[in-house]
């Protein structure tokens, strides 16, 4: 419930690229798991920025990533007030 509200609202803020980046690697982290595809090539540049940002989360369990979401969203957006 909170990760899925914490998805809702990063959707709606105006978050810089690097903290985008951060939150779609555990996003895909939470709700895909490892990352098992192979990287993209270099040229690439937005696909590859993406492949890093899930790679950097390779061991996470699914519950650890979505409390490192919610945690980083409420780290970013001061308006953001996870449940408790």
């Amino acid at each position: 419930e909170t990760f899925e509200a914490a998805v809702e609202h990063i959707k709606k803020a105006n978050a810089r690229t690097d903290h985008m980046l951060k939150l779609y690697g555990l996003f895909k982290q939470a709700t895909v798991g490892d990352c098992r595809i192979p990287a993209p090539k270099m040229m690439k540049l937005v696909a590859s920025a993406k492949w890093k940002a899930w790679k950097a989360n390779e061991g996470l369990s699914v519950l650890d990533a979505m409390n490192n979401y919610v945690d980083y969203v409420a780290k970013i957006s001061k308006d953001f007030k996870p449940a408790e």
